[in-house]
């Protein structure tokens, strides 16, 4: 068995749990209610220099060009085997894309809550 890092944050009106190539969240709006995702196409994963992007799409653009994504920003972390309950902080980002003039919409939620190293 390999140990993974599991997040577990809350913000305003959302609730997430991700493992690397695993999404749980539910929240506030009918987009965000009891969704889960795995890596099989579901997310999009990439470390960048300020953390750890994860992005889903929540509703596929439709006909007229609507789509509403979720991407989480996450920390980094250098947890020891068997470190729990760290706390942690991140943000979750709603882009609700449309045809209008201004294309995108931006819902920014900070994120609080614990990370973890368990076993996968």
């Amino acid at each position: 068995m390999s140990d993974t890092t599991k997040y577990e944050l809350r913000g305003p009106g959302i609730e997430i749990t991700y493992r690397q190539g695993d999404l749980s969240l539910n929240g506030d709006k009918p987009y965000l209610q009891d969704r889960h995702f795995t890596g099989d196409g579901q997310l999009e994963e990439s470390s960048v220099g300020i953390g750890r992007l994860v992005t889903a799409e929540l509703v596929p653009i439709n006909r007229s060009g609507s789509e509403v994504i979720l991407t989480l920003l996450l920390p980094n972390t250098y947890l020891q085997d068997g470190a729990a309950g760290e706390p942690a902080t991140g943000v979750a980002v709603i882009t609700e894309t449309n045809d209008s003039t201004v294309r995108q919409h931006y819902d920014v939620r900070p994120l609080s809550g614990a990370v973890s190293q368990v076993s996968s």
